[in-house]
């Protein structure tokens, strides 16, 4: 889910007063429904934001509610416009610093998103190299007993 509150905070009107109006990409997958007006607050604490409009998953028409299996399916982008008389005025960053998103099910198992690689312990590199040496010292021991 996607919702924006445009500066002041807490402008929302639940008449859908705000005139923004958009529209989501034809061919993604989930189906987004646009809402404009009091789309409800921002959980966990930011609860003095009220939301002017959003992109929403599922069948609650607020950001805090949705399902959680819906939205975009993993590698897929979405594209969304909007546009409207209240944007005017403001400048790139303030529209920026006025969005919210909401993950709702981040996979973990399976995900593309990388583990790190194992490091091989210092010990074990330690030990490494002192096989290599006595190795080494022992390649050339025999070298010396041949002459």
């Amino acid at each position: 889910m996607i919702a924006i509150d445009l500066p002041p905070l807490g402008n929302a009107s639940a008449s859908g007063l705000n005139g923004f109006t958009g529209m989501q990409a034809p061919s993604l997958s989930s189906n987004f429904t646009f809402s404009d007006g009091d789309v409800g607050n921002v959980p966990a604490g930011l609860n003095n934001v009220v939301l002017d409009f959003a992109f929403l998953t599922g069948p609650s028409p607020n950001f805090a509610g949705g399902s959680v299996n819906d939205g975009l399916l993993p590698g897929e982008s979405a594209s969304f416009t909007v546009s409207g008389a209240a944007f005017t005025g403001f400048t790139e960053e303030q529209i920026c610093n006025a969005i919210f998103v909401r993950f709702q099910n981040v996979p973990t198992v399976g995900s593309d998103v990388g583990t790190p690689g194992q490091v091989p312990e210092p010990s074990t590199i330690l030990l490494l190299g002192t096989a290599l040496l006595g190795l080494g010292g022992l390649a050339r021991r025999r070298l010396r007993k041949r002459k």
